[in-house]
């Protein structure tokens, strides 16, 4: 039993260490499948959380609807013998959104992923993205158009949906590890951080990033006093600096993204999908959904309609109102109770909001390399326990208390 648990938090831990290795090897082993080895991995973590589970744990109310959700789900799956789609793509679409749940209980039990561990493991993708992007070898162009991703912004081997969504969460991480050191750790890796987020030229992961940016400042400085306010002043004239110092490659970036952008005709967030929600729509059961699955990428082959970008339109599309309603239910507890605890809850809040608005542009919900931190997130909001502010209180109050008390 210890080995399995200590086998299942390790696979935990340092589960984004071991699958962005992977996605990095994949660029040049390219007929490796990571999400294969993903899925093997969560199944594994699975197991292990089902034997670590026999413990006990507390159902909740929450946990009744995620799992209801989730059934609900599967059962919408019967859709794909009504419409001849092969059930091979719910079972891609299946892997890809429905297993990662396995982390929600993951969170629910207080097993994290561990922030040195991601943070090493995107700090070497994005720096080898960047250099990529700079020299722009014909082989990695070849490799970018062949995976559908962008080779004018960072998009390193996983893409600039996903270094941005990921950069966020890092970014979001750092802040919570300078308020709880007082701004003796993390600022090398904020800066790191912030400039990944504005690589990746995603615009809902700058204004998470920038909403991050604007919470800190306001709690850690001026409301909670977690940092001396002398490392504002260091950092207000050196992001100008940066930005001067690094102008012309900056420049021409987004000179090269915008032109990107316009030779697609997708300026607007919105406007350019618009026309795949409606065409989606108007192909649906809105009530009970077309099925999950068949709606998203992995169906485009086997159906005449499939939306690319937005989470929101394919979940109402693929589960309809009925399977909305019950997701919406989950994640209206989930902010409740992350607003009622804001300062203990405020990191899986953020990333809860990331994903919100990663969603209306991009199919998040159904990224297999993203959702992980997005129902950890959601499993450590249902798992925290009110009890925890107190003992933390105490705790913070000896902190306080004990140098006092050893200087007399």
């Amino acid at each position: 039993m210890r080995r399995t648990k200590g086998i299942t938090e390790f696979l935990i831990g340092n589960y984004y260490l071991l699958i962005i290795t992977l996605y990095m090897f994949a660029m040049i082993y390219r007929s490796m499948r990571v999400g294969v080895y993903a899925s093997f991995f969560m199944c594994l973590i699975l197991g292990g959380l089902m034997l670590k589970g026999r413990a006990g744990m507390t159902i909740r109310e929450t946990d009744v609807y995620v799992l209801l959700f989730l059934l609900y789900s599967v059962i919408s799956a019967m859709a794909y013998f009504v419409n001849n789609i092969p059930v091979s793509v719910f079972i891609s679409a299946a892997s890809n959104a429905l297993l990662p749940i396995v982390f929600y209980v993951s969170g629910r039990k207080g097993i994290q992923f561990k922030r040195s561990s991601f943070y090493f493991a995107l700090d070497i993708c994005c720096l080898i993205g960047i250099f990529l992007l700079i020299i722009k070898p014909e082989w990695y162009v070849t490799y970018c158009k062949g995976r559908g991703i962008s080779y004018t912004r960072l998009s390193s081997g996983l893409g600039s949906v996903a270094i941005g969504t990921l950069s966020t969460i890092a970014l979001i991480y750092t802040i919570s590890d300078m308020i709880e050191s007082r701004g003796e750790k993390g600022k090398l890796q904020y800066i790191f951080s912030m400039a990944f987020v504005f690589l990746s030229m995603q615009r809902s992961a700058w204004a998470v990033g920038i909403l991050s940016v604007f919470v800190m400042h306001y709690y850690v400085f001026f409301k909670w006093h977690a940092v001396r306010k002398k490392y504002l002043l260091i950092e207000l004239p050196a992001i100008p600096c940066g930005l001067f110092m690094f102008r012309r490659p900056i420049i021409n970036m987004v000179r090269r993204w915008m032109m990107e952008k316009a030779s697609h005709g997708n300026l607007g967030m919105i406007s350019s999908r618009s026309s795949q929600w409606i065409n989606g729509l108007e192909s649906s059961n809105w009530i009970i959904g077309s099925g999950f699955g068949t709606r998203g990428q992995k169906a485009m082959q086997f159906v005449k309609v499939f939306i690319g970008d937005g989470g929101w339109a394919v979940l109402l599309c693929e589960v309809g109102i009925i399977g909305l309603i019950i997701f919406a239910i989950i994640m209206a507890k989930v902010i409740k109770k992350g607003m009622y605890s804001f300062k203990k809850l405020y990191v899986p809040m953020l990333i809860i909001l990331l994903f919100f608005l990663q969603a209306i542009g991009s199919n998040v919900f159904m990224f297999q390399l993203l959702v992980p931190f997005f129902w950890m997130s959601v499993g450590e909001i249902v798992g925290f326990n009110k009890k925890d502010i107190r003992k933390e209180s105490l705790n913070e109050s000896t902190c306080i208390l004990s140098p006092t008390v050893s200087r007399n």
